[in-house]
């Protein structure tokens, strides 16, 4: 038995066998010592695989995918799509508009906009067609296919 593995790793009733067989060899192998020795290969098998999952978690990581995981853990990434969401919606309706409404979640390729007043939930549902043809070019990942208003507080 090789020295980086510890008897624990194979089962008591299966080393003494092993141990007292000495002139095993391949001629003499019978179906008991067969599977004794598929046996303890799995259970090596089996501490390798616990070995290189804890040798993998010690490992270094590269920064790009640390700093991925911190985004998606933090939930910047909605964030800055929202920040960046924003100025598009700032960028299509315009200042006085903007001022007066604001995009909310995207929902089955839905976009809520929430707006303060009947008045500009009415204007907007006029130029639907223009804002919706405008994100598509300006935000097309974004997959915008219609619009939903809703009167409400912006923030």
């Amino acid at each position: 038995m090789s020295p980086r593995h510890r008897a624990g790793d194979i089962s008591p009733e299966v080393l003494p066998r092993i141990t007292q067989d000495q002139d095993m060899n391949v001629d003499n192998i019978t179906p008991r010592s067969a599977a004794e020795i598929t046996e303890i290969f799995d259970q090596v098998g089996q501490r390798r695989q616990r070995e290189q999952k804890r040798w993998y978690a010690r490992s270094a990581k590269p920064i790009k995918q640390i700093m991925a995981d911190l985004v998606v853990r933090r939930g910047l990434g909605r964030v800055l799509a929202t920040e960046q969401l924003n100025e598009t919606w700032r960028k299509i309706v315009g200042d006085p508009f903007a001022a007066q409404s604001q995009p909310g979640p995207l929902r089955g390729g839905v976009l809520e906009i929430v707006v303060t007043h009947t008045v500009y939930k009415q204007e907007m549902q006029y130029m639907e067609e223009q804002i919706l043809a405008q994100l598509h070019e300006q935000a097309p990942d974004m997959k915008i296919r219609g619009l939903r208003y809703r009167v409400g507080q912006i923030h």
